[in-house]
Parts: C-alpha cells; structure tokens; sequence
C-alpha cells in the first residue's frame, strides 16, 4: 500500500521556524537575565574613568592652546607697537632694520636706521637697543 498524498513540508518549515524562534528568545532572555561578572563589572569602570580622563584632557589641553594663542597675540601686539613707536620718532621711518625680537624680551628694541648724516652702522654692531616706551608702561 503506497501513500499517495505528498508530504507537507510548508507545515515543517514553519514548525522548525517557530522552535527556532522560541530558542532564541530563550537564549536573549537568559543573556540579560544573566548579571556581570565582577571581571565585566570592574572593566566597565576602567573604560568609564578612561573616557572621563579622555575628556578632561582634550579640555585641559583646549584650555591651553587657547591661553598660548592669547599669550601669542599679546606678544605680537606688543612687537607692533614697539616697532610703530620707534618708526615714528625716526627721521627715515622706512630704513629702520629691527633685530630679532623674541617672546619674552624685556621690552627691548634693537634697530639700526640711516641717522642724520644718511649713513647706518655696518652689521649687527649698529643695532641700538632701548626699551620701547610700551614696554616702559606709556601708550604712545
């Protein structure tokens, strides 16, 4: 006697489908019902106090830059100044060769400029240094 009438594998498919389901809803379930080791526990607060010393450092550096580029300004603006001052009180305002002025100078200009005669000092030897009158305090 032979069985005629085929196999229902569509009603298979969809009672290993929902096992399948019911499986992993099971296993999530577990999973969360599951606490932290201590192990888990401590490198969650390792990668926590990392990352809030991650942010304060970016803050902290921000902060500097930020004080530095202030500190730059300031020191350029006083170059400006110095070097406006002592063009203005010059006869030849434009033949005025500065020195190398660094941060953290103490108000020294040093310049060598064509002097009454039209003549300048040769070389490094004739720069003249004096304090600049916006180093000295006064506004010119």
């Amino acid at each position: 006697m032979t069985n005629d009438r085929p196999k229902d594998t569509g009603t298979m498919s969809l009672a290993i489908f929902f096992v399948g389901m019911l499986a992993l809803i099971v296993l999530i379930a577990y999973r969360a019902s599951t606490p932290p080791t201590p192990e888990q526990i401590e490198a969650r607060i390792v990668a926590a106090k990392k990352s809030e010393e991650a942010k304060i450092t970016v803050a902290r550096r921000a902060e500097a830059e930020a004080v530095i580029q202030r500190r730059v300004e300031a020191w350029y603006d006083k170059v400006r100044i110095s070097t406006e001052q002592v063009r203005s009180v010059l006869r030849d305002p434009d033949s005025a060769v500065f020195g190398e002025m660094m941060p953290g100078d103490d108000g020294m200009v040093c310049v060598n400029a064509r002097n009454g005669f039209g003549g300048m000092m040769p070389g490094d030897d004739g720069m003249v240094c004096a304090p600049s009158t916006h180093a000295m305090g006064s506004a010119g």
